[in-house]
């Protein structure tokens, strides 16, 4: 008998690629009787609510409180699956991502997580701009972020309801890194990790630096309040010491791979260098106002 299964998508103000996305989960090899779509609006100027009726199995929830994990805690907590299988509204699913989550999950304990291939493409292929390059190389490396820090993206999550009354719901106080955080939870809780290669959906590269510096500058604000809410002061020294050193591990697989021309290699390491100095200022900012963060 197979699982019904509960597909859960945030967004906020991405009405045209939502569109894509679900476009895409209406062509899934799973049957359409056995998923639901869960569309969250997280308070989008324009209501998604026409286009999310266009499908059967597809319903819209609204979270007024900003912020993608509490979006996803809200659809976990309307979800009908014994099955979750959580990506975003800019990404679009191979129309067997569904069927391939599913079976690997249902190969493992009940209690399981499963992170699937998240593959990036271009705007325009035959130009991809810096940043483009850069994200191809080091946006999604699920496999290598499961094997070495034990999560994977909620871009292209798959879990289960027993999952969720086990380890709990997302840390909806962090701006980002929700999912590692959840993810290490669940490894530390000696839940099964996995990567399912063959589970894929295609996300679009960040394409000019206005668009990485702020996912640089979301990510960094994820970084301090996680170290804000440790037990552990040394981790607020650790934020900066990080980045002041070189990046030793990119710089490796930058150099391993082949899959770039040595000219874009060299573009790669400039997007490196820059987004390191916004990394920087924007952590320096947030700790030296920690005290205005926390009123």
């Amino acid at each position: 008998m197979l699982a019904y299964v509960s597909v859960i998508i945030p967004t906020y103000n991405d009405n045209k690629r939502l569109a894509q996305c679900l476009e895409a989960l209406g062509k899934q090899t799973y049957p359409q009787e056995k998923c639901e779509i869960i569309v969250v609006d997280n308070g989008s100027d324009v209501s998604p609510a026409d286009l999310v009726a266009k499908y059967k199995n597809a319903r819209l929830v609204h979270e007024e409180k900003a912020g993608s994990y509490t979006a996803r805690n809200k659809g976990i907590a309307v979800a009908k699956g014994d099955i979750f299988a959580f990506t975003d509204a800019d990404c679009i699913p191979d129309t067997t991502w569904l069927e391939n989550g599913v079976v690997h999950i249902e190969a493992d304990d009940d209690v399981c997580v499963i992170g699937g291939r998240t593959d990036i493409f271009y705007s325009h292929p035959s130009k991809p701009t810096s940043v483009e390059l850069y994200e191809k190389l080091y946006a999604f490396p699920t496999e290598r972020n499961i094997r070495l820090h034990h999560y994977a993206p909620t871009c292209n999550l798959f879990t289960t309801r027993a999952t969720i009354d086990a380890i709990g719901l997302f840390n909806d106080t962090l701006k980002s890194g929700g999912d590692l955080e959840w993810g290490q939870r669940a490894y530390n809780a000696g839940v099964a990790l996995q990567y399912a290669d063959d589970a894929i959906v295609k996300h679009p590269a960040r394409s000019t630096w206005a668009q990485l510096a702020k996912k640089v500058r979301r990510v960094a604000g994820g970084q301090v309040d996680s170290a804000l809410q440790s037990s552990r002061p040394v981790w607020k020294q650790r934020l900066l010491y990080y980045d002041f050193f070189p990046p030793i591990s990119s710089l490796g697989r930058l150099l391993k791979t082949t899959d770039f021309k040595l000219q874009e290699k060299m573009k790669i390491l400039g997007v490196i260098a820059v987004s390191r100095v916004v990394a920087i200022r924007e952590k320096t900012a947030l700790l030296l106002w920690e005290k205005d963060r926390q009123r």
